[in-house]
């Protein structure tokens, strides 16, 4: 927003005007009244009214979405959190005075307004508002409090059915460009490129080979054309000559019309094309106003009036209620757990790095060492809703650096296929309890981002990994059981799984030891401890979910620390833990905003994220 441009309301009223009192600005709200007044105010809702209102004076605090007047009267659309209604404003003596209109007609879009009016059956359905079968006669209306006059964008364009992807562009763009320009190169990523170079430069190669090959065969291809076109030229001279002066002058005479006729035909044609496609484009303007992404994400306040952002962010507090729902069921206990760590949750170089009062520390890449503390500490099973942190320089539409974790851990007694049931039924009560309790929500997003419902079943299909792999191979994916799924392989599986079990839900469990954490339990009836009692769980062919039966062996945990070259005294409370006796144990952990980005059929996780957090955004 410019603010050279910023302007703020101001207003003069017109004391000769017998209806001053029923419009201008309120004072100021300082609560600086009786604090009984607030029992004697009575505010009516946009999205209660109906039609038993028919007749009825309500009062409404809403903002001023729209305005459409001119000369003597108009109307306006108020808006009240998602819900909005039309009001009609007209010069009517005793109740409506043009100062009146004067007043609204000056007011900024988005302002704050106290609106008293009358309820009247629309005489057709306002389709530009929730209220489609009533509207308001509007007796008096009062500024609460300004917006500027300047908007980063209308709410008609940011609430507009578009290609998700038109309004992704310019971010993603934008961002990659950026992190190409300031990631450093890295000697693997070189190797890597210098091994395609010269594969291309053989490929090159063989390239020109063939193309020598087909230039030949052109040459010669076109000698005989050469040869043809001779021959043809001979007959044609010899046919020309046959001809007698007059049938020539003929000849030439209709060559000329018709070249006239065609001439015009262009012309007619062009002016015909130049005339539609000024249609087009004059049409196409409105159509064309896209909001991008990264204006609503640098606008996020403005954006968030949106009712498709409000619907994304209900279903999102869905997902969490009916999370802590169905765990609290099962006997779980809610916990909350530090974010200030002293050494790395899940090992590796995604850590966000810092000092605490000259100590090194980091933020948690998740709960898990403190959830395993607590099954150790005899709490059987526990969750947890929480933020983490991971210093992922990734500019994809699913990666962010920090989101909110869904995690549980729990005691087993027999297999880790146990926490398996816990997961299937835990989504199943999630993804039937959404599409039970959130059916507005979820037809808001549609509306303007439209998504297939989500295929599942109340038994989720478990998979093995080398299951998946072969499936794989067996529709031309290479994919080697040693190494884990990448972005495309993961999609690809989602779509192969859904031809095949009619389902966009599903666990894969069985993973190989590179694609794991230190803390994960080795499957026994795999070769050099090569697999793991691991899984993931997807939908629609992207990963939601991750979580492993974890090692409860005080020297087996020690082991693979060392061996992932983790240094053993940064988890020294954690690892000491376990000398005190810890039960056989599992858990996982879910993305939030992933669940919410899949079901819904986002394509960018950032909608899905309040106030998301990427290498290159950290404000708002």
């Amino acid at each position: 927003m410019s603010s050279e441009l910023e302007q703020k309301f101001t207003f003069t009223k017109d004391e000769s005007d017998p209806l001053k009192d029923k419009y201008g600005v309120l004072p100021f709200i300082v609560s600086n009244t009786p604090p009984e007044h607030r029992l004697e105010i009575h505010f009516d809702n946009i999205k209660d009214l109906n039609d038993t209102y028919d007749g009825k004076t309500i009062k409404l605090r809403v903002r001023l979405q729209r305005s459409r007047i001119k000369g003597k009267g108009g109307f306006i659309v108020l808006r009240d959190g998602v819900y909005t209604i039309q009001g009609c404003l007209f010069v009517t003596e005793g109740v409506v005075s043009k100062q009146m209109i004067n007043f609204v007609n000056s007011l900024h879009l988005e302002s704050i307004v106290d609106v008293e009016a009358k309820v009247k059956k629309a005489e057709k359905p306002v389709e530009s508002c929730t209220q489609k079968d009533i509207e308001l006669d509007i007796t008096s209306i009062f500024l609460v409090i300004d917006a500027t006059n300047v908007l980063p964008f209308q709410m008609e364009d940011a609430c507009r059915k578009v290609n998700p992807e038109l309004e992704e562009d310019d971010y993603n763009a934008q961002q990659v460009q950026e992190a190409k320009k300031e990631e450093p190169e890295k000697k693997e990523e070189a190797e890597k490129k210098e091994e395609k170079k010269e594969e291309a430069e053989k490929k090159e190669d063989k390239k020109e080979e063939a193309e020598k090959k087909e230039d030949k065969k052109e040459e010669a291809e076109k000698k005989e054309d050469k040869k043809e076109e001779a021959e043809k030229k001979e007959d044609d001279k010899k046919e020309e000559n046959e001809k007698t002066a007059e049938q020539k002058k003929l000849d030439k005479k209709a060559e000329k019309e018709r070249k006239k006729q065609e001439k015009k035909a262009k012309k007619e044609e062009h002016a015909k094309k130049k005339a539609e496609s000024q249609q087009h484009k004059e049409k196409g303007e409105k159509k064309e106003i896209v909001v991008k992404m990264k204006t609503r994400l640098d606008n996020r306040v403005m954006d968030l009036r949106v009712p498709t952002t409000q619907a994304i962010f209900k279903v999102q507090s869905g997902v969490c209620h009916l999370f802590r729902e169905f765990l609290d069921s099962k006997g779980f206990t809610e916990i909350h757990t530090p974010k200030l760590i002293a050494g790395a949750s899940e090992g590796g170089a995604n850590v966000f790095k810092m000092k605490y009062f000259g100590t090194d520390a980091c933020l948690a890449q998740s709960p898990q060492l403190y959830k395993q503390m607590c099954i150790i500490g005899d709490m059987k099973k526990v969750y947890e809703i929480g933020a983490v942190f991971r210093a992922e320089n990734s500019m994809t539409s699913r990666h962010l650096c920090e989101f909110t974790g869904l995690d549980f851990e729990m005691e087993i007694k027999e297999h880790y296929f146990e926490v398996l049931d816990v997961i299937g039924e835990l989504f199943y009560h999630i993804f039937e309890g959404l599409n039970k309790n959130y059916k507005k929500e979820i037809e808001t997003v549609n509306n303007q981002y439209p998504f297939e419902p989500l295929v599942y079943s109340k038994e989720a299909l478990k998979l093995d990994f080398k299951e998946g792999c072969k499936l794989l191979e067996e529709n031309g994916y290479h994919q080697s059981i040693n190494d884990d799924l990448d972005t495309e392989n993961e999609k690809q599986l989602g779509r192969l799984v859904k031809e095949k079990y009619n389902t966009d839900f599903y666990i894969l469990y069985g993973y190989p030891k590179s694609a794991r954490p230190f803390y994960t339990m080795p499957d026994p009836r795999s070769d050099f401890d090569s697999f793991t009692n691991s899984y993931d769980a997807f939908i629609r062919g992207e990963e939601v979910l991750s979580g492993a039966q974890r090692i409860h062996d005080y020297d087996l945990l020690l082991k693979k620390v060392k061996e992932k070259e983790i240094n053993p005294s940064t988890l020294k409370d954690y690892l000491d833990s376990f000398k005190l006796g810890a039960p056989p144990h599992g858990g996982a952990g879910i993305g939030l905003e992933r669940v919410v980005k899949l079901f819904l059929g986002i394509k960018n996780i950032k909608k899905c994220v309040m106030f998301p957090r990427d290498p290159k955004r950290l404000t708002p």
